[in-house]
C-alpha cells in the first residue's frame, strides 16, 4: 500500500506561485496605503490583488487535481472544514463587533486564515491514513 502524501501537491509550481502571491498581496496592500487617495490606483491594485488570487486557486486546483483518489478527497475535506470555520468566524465576529468589540479587516485576515486553517485540516484528516 502506497503512502498517503496529500501535501505533495504543493510542487515546484504550487509553492513558488503561492509565495510570489503572497508577496504580491502584501505589498499592493502597503501601495493602496500609500496611494489610497488615488481611486483608480487603488482600484487597479485591488484588481491586480484579484486576479493574483483567482491565478492562485487555479493553480492549487490544478496541482491537487494531479492527486489520488485518497489524497484529494483529503485536501476537499480540509478545505470545506477550514471554509465554514472561516464563514462561522466571520459572521460570529459581525455579530461581537455590534456589542462594541473592535472592527476586524477580514479582507486582509480571511486568505491566511483559510490557508491555515486548510492546512491544518490537511495534516489532521491525513493522519488516519499515514
Amino acid at each position: 500500500m502506497n503512502k498517503v502524501r496529500p501535501f505533495r501537491c504543493f510542487d515546484g509550481k504550487a509553492l513558488p506561485t503561492s509565495v510570489g502571491v503572497a508577496i504580491w498581496l502584501v505589498a499592493s496592500a502597503l501601495l493602496q496605503r500609500q496611494y489610497g487617495q488615488w481611486p483608480d490606483t487603488t482600484r487597479l491594485l485591488a484588481t491586480s490583488q484579484m486576479l493574483a488570487v483567482i491565478g492562485l486557486v487555479f493553480v492549487l486546483v490544478r496541482s491537487i487535481a494531479r492527486l489520488d483518489e485518497l489524497e484529494r478527497r483529503i485536501h476537499l475535506e480540509a478545505a470545506a472544514t477550514a471554509g465554514v470555520l472561516l464563514i462561522t468566524a466571520i459572521a460570529g465576529w459581525s455579530f461581537m463587533e455590534r456589542t462594541g468589540l473592535p472592527s476586524v479587516d477580514w479582507s486582509l485576515l480571511a486568505t491566511p486564515v483559510f490557508v491555515i486553517a486548510w492546512s491544518l485540516g490537511v495534516w489532521w484528516i491525513g493522519r488516519k491514513f499515514v
